[in-house]
């Protein structure tokens, strides 16, 4: 259902978004059913750590969004709020300067 209303850049970005999350989320042995129940510590924590510095600002947005989506289809309670915002102010801050 997605895959119909998204055009395909932006499918390609939500994609990888999405498995640099589960990674992440792997990583740190975390249980698949709390992937997406995911905390705001969650989501700032995976932001903190997706190749901080390596990644644009509109990449981390997009991802973000997915997984927020990803909340919303599943009827799931998205706890994105200050920490989460400020998190990817720093992230888009450490972005190199080409991708800002």
């Amino acid at each position: 259902m997605l895959g119909k209303v998204v055009v395909p850049k932006t499918h390609e970005d939500c994609g990888a978004g999405l498995l640099c999350f589960n990674e992440y989320c792997d990583s740190i042995n975390l249980q698949e059913k709390g992937h997406m129940l995911a905390s705001e510590l969650l989501l700032a924590l995976f932001i903190a750590n997706c190749e901080a510095g390596e990644v644009a600002g509109s990449t981390v947005d997009k991802w973000l969004a997915i997984i927020n989506c990803g909340h919303q289809i599943t009827d799931t309670p998205w706890f994105g709020g200050h920490l989460l915002s400020q998190t990817n102010k720093g992230a888009t801050r450490l972005a190199p300067a080409m991708s800002q």
